[in-house]
């Protein structure tokens, strides 16, 4: 894992600067390279075991490399590469190899979680790609005509020439339940590098080409419902095994659901029964009066599970009272660059002090399963009928129930997609109330017609096969930006997030199984429940809602809502910023959105404050 940075163009002082912005963790080596047509950066963490070999920035024959960066299908490449022991070469120098064997095309051939940049001497050009999903990040400016770039805004923003400007759509966005695409940021000047994309930079002319996204191509399936399963279990455990590879220590979010309980039971049947792996669970949020006796929580399915593999004493069970304000404003002021408004990834800085001092390096998560490999949504029944797409919805409701239970839902969803608007209203209705609390001022929901727009949620949940479902999700700006500030979070604890359910490998797969094989007779999560059901507790829920750090992060910005109103106030006076809040509602919010709010005020706090 690494921090990159760069530009095109030779300026040994601001290379250096853009670097110790980054260092806001303590990287384990860092160097940089500059030549005339271009300067780059790194600071290293040794997480996999063969990531001390290959020093950043790695110089291969005419090239020069930085990376952030997990390769996951090493043993494929070694084949491609006729390499005879996969352990001696380090990531980076694997993605050398496979842009010197397939130019711009290598990154078909590469699988993991990844940011690169490539200065290619003998053609006078950068190149660079991001991984499929997205999860490594790599954001760019051009300034007089150079091309900026880094892993993270701040990086970019402490380029000496660039003058920021702040985004005002972006910020009136984020106090709404309709967020910008991912590739925003709070700068006009500053953007995103897309998920699955490459780009070229040559002759001072920057070229972006998408080279994946789901659905582009399929995987072979065996015959047979018992052979496609027993396949989905081989890859989701290769998916796991692959993300064990460290040279630190490993740990997991274990919430007592199905998706992270079931990660960490497919870790623990690698790993085996007492090996040293840390499992760290968000307790119930305490009540008001600090009473944590009422409304057990799910930190008791974690211990059940951590006592099936005898690693009780590598349990950590947290509330809010174990995250620390000034800790979370550190991190909100340092770290952060943008608006994280799911509050998870904050939340996770609660354990990760402990990680650290425990040598933990790697933390698995189930985030994004249960819209992806997961599903919990298994039939399409109503945006079938409100697209009129009568056969399609008949076929699909006869293969899950006999004839005349069938007729019946056929005829109530035909009825209730008559009114085809109806669900969107609802997500406009609510998008309504929720702008109604944020104190957003008016003249921005009107210039922006946010009233008039449905919450995000609505495109997740009108769709009408599993494939479109899928590449929703992945394209949904909250999954992205929740999976990169969890590996922010992260990188300040010298650790890494790793997500086996967003594996694009496993993902391909399923998108070309039949749905008899996904939910027989309509059962969510059918699949991978199945795969799971002998390493997890029993009771471990299917749907049921849990708790989990939503919650836990509610009552943290009680706690502490003081505290956050007084930040908001310092910044309402030093800066414009109540452009876009009505402070008359600062007293008056839900909980929950307090925090939202300071992210914001901070973040356009910093427009100057990054030199």
């Amino acid at each position: 894992m690494s921090a990159i940075a760069g530009f095109s163009a030779q300026n040994y002082s601001a290379i250096q600067t853009m670097l110790n912005k980054l260092r806001h963790w303590a990287p384990d080596r860092e160097n940089i390279y500059h030549h005339d047509h271009v300067s780059l950066g790194s600071l290293e963490l040794f997480n996999t075991p063969e990531a001390h070999l290959a020093p950043q920035p790695h110089i291969h024959n005419n090239l020069v490399i930085v990376a952030n960066c997990r390769i996951d299908n090493r043993e494929e490449l070694a084949r491609d590469f006729n390499l005879s022991d996969i352990n001696k070469l380090a990531d980076i120098e694997y993605i050398g190899l496979a842009y010197e064997k397939w130019g711009n095309k290598c990154v078909d051939h590469l699988y993991g979680d990844f940011a690169f940049v490539i200065w290619d001497e003998q053609r006078k050009k950068i190149f660079g790609a991001r991984d499929h999903i997205g999860i490594k990040t790599l954001y760019y400016c051009i300034v007089n005509g150079v091309l900026v770039f880094s892993s993270e805004i701040k990086g970019v923003l402490s380029y000496p020439d660039l003058i920021p400007e702040h985004n005002e759509q972006y910020f009136a966005h984020a106090l709404s339940l309709v967020v910008l695409p991912v590739t925003d940021t709070p700068y006009h000047n500053v953007h995103q590098f897309p998920a699955g994309n490459y780009f070229e930079w040559e002759n001072k002319t920057l070229k972006i080409t998408k080279y994946w996204e789901l659905g582009s191509r399929f995987s072979e399936i065996p015959q047979g419902k018992q052979a496609q399963e027993a396949e989905f279990n081989k890859i989701l455990f290769e998916t796991v095994n692959c993300r064990l590879r460290t040279a630190s220590k490993v740990g997991a979010e274990v919430s007592g659901g199905l998706d992270s309980t079931g990660i960490a039971g497919i870790a623990m049947e690698i790993l085996g029964k007492g090996s040293e792996f840390y499992s760290y669970c968000f307790g119930k949020a305490l009540n008001a009066e600090g009473d944590d006796v009422n409304n057990k929580d799910d930190s008791h399915l974690v211990e059940e599970f951590c006592n099936r593999y005898g690693i009780t004493k590598y349990l950590t069970v947290i509330n809010e009272n174990h995250c620390d304000f000034k800790q979370a404003l550190h991190l909100l002021k340092h770290v952060y660059d943008d608006c994280e408004i799911n509050g998870v990834p904050l939340a996770g800085a609660s354990f990760l002090t402990d990680a650290k001092k425990n040598g933990v390096g790697v933390i698995l998560s189930g985030h994004g399963g249960d819209h992806l490999a997961t599903s919990i949504s298994t039939a399409y029944y109503y945006p079938k009928a409100c697209k009129k797409m009568y056969k399609a919805l008949w076929e699909e409701i006869k293969l899950e129930y006999s004839f005349w239970p069938a007729l019946t839902r056929m005829i109530y969803y035909s009825l209730k997609g008559l009114d085809a608007n109806r669900f969107k209203r609802i997500n406009i209705k609510t998008n309504q109330i929720f702008l109604g609390k944020t104190g957003l001022k008016s003249m921005l929901i009107s210039k922006y017609h946010l009233d008039k727009l449905p919450s995000d949620r609505y495109k997740l949940h009108h769709q009408t096969n599993r494939l479109d479902r899928f590449k929703q999700t992945i394209g949904y700006s909250a999954m992205q930006k929740r999976a990169y500030h969890h590996d922010l979070t992260a990188k300040h604890f010298n650790a890494e997030y790793r997500f086996p359910l967003l594996d694009v490998r496993l993902l391909e797969y399923m998108i070309s199984l039949p749905d008899e094989t996904i939910a027989p007779k309509a059962k969510p999560r059918y699949l991978f429940a199945k795969a799971v059901e002998d390493y997890i507790p029993k009771d471990v829920p299917i749907l049921k809602s849990k708790i989990s750090s939503v919650p836990f992060m509610r009552a943290f910005t009680r706690n502490n809502k003081d505290s956050i109103i007084k930040e908001v106030k310092d910044i309402f006076s030093n800066t414009d910023f109540s452009v876009f809040f009505k402070a008359e509602k600062l007293n008056n919010m839900q909980n929950e959105d307090y925090c939202r709010l300071l992210n914001l005020a901070l973040t356009y706090q910093k427009k100057n404050k990054n030199k």
